[in-house]
């Protein structure tokens, strides 16, 4: 153990444990048995770098990895999803990418809009709702009657989920729901967008 001359812990080793590095009194981060960690709140400070104007903040606090298996559903009901059932995702501080193929199979009483689940809930903090993104998609194998252009996952302000946005034959702008799709259809999902944490 290191104090400073007033008292306060400066760096702690633990014999077969973590070493762990203080300011002012209060625990910054430790190595562990993956590298260095850091405690809730902790991270990485760029603020040592210049700055865009519209920046508030500079701290790299979190990471995390995986799949997880998405919902979709409508206004009523939902379709079941089955061979590729799960998307990607990396979060690296506040931006989410997500990614993957969603092969959609059976309609169980869906209706209205199609909703497909995100892992992280879409930021409501930003000015003039510049959380609001766009997810890249490929849309097929739904009804072939419907002449879809310009297939967009779209994320709003606090959603939890993507909704399917396109053009439609005439130029105006449609939610697709359980009338453009049917029972089935296929969805290639690619794309980044900001939470709040």
């Amino acid at each position: 153990k290191l104090q400073a001359t007033n008292g306060e812990d400066y760096l702690q080793g633990h014999e077969n444990g973590a070493a762990e590095l203080y300011h002012n009194g209060i625990k910054q981060c430790e190595t562990s048995a993956n590298g260095l960690a850091f405690p809730s709140g902790k991270g990485i400070d760029f603020s040592a770098t210049s700055d865009n104007a519209g920046k508030d903040n500079e701290l790299l606090n979190d990471y995390e990895e995986g799949v997880y298996q998405p919902t979709v559903v409508g206004g009523g009901g939902s379709w079941t999803t089955s061979s590729y059932r799960y998307l990607a995702y990396t979060k690296i501080g506040r931006l989410v990418h997500v990614s993957g193929y969603l092969n959609i199979t059976a309609d169980n009483s869906a209706n209205g809009d199609v909703q497909v689940s995100l892992p992280f809930v879409a930021s409501n903090s930003l000015s003039e709702a510049s959380e609001n993104g766009a997810l890249a998609l490929s849309l097929r194998g739904h009804n072939g009657s419907a002449n879809l252009y310009n297939v967009t996952g779209a994320i709003s302000s606090g959603q939890s989920y993507f909704e399917i946005v396109a053009v439609a034959g005439n130029g105006s702008h449609v939610w697709v729901g359980q009338e453009h799709c049917d029972s089935s259809f296929n969805l290639r999902v690619g794309g980044s967008y900001f939470t709040d944490s």
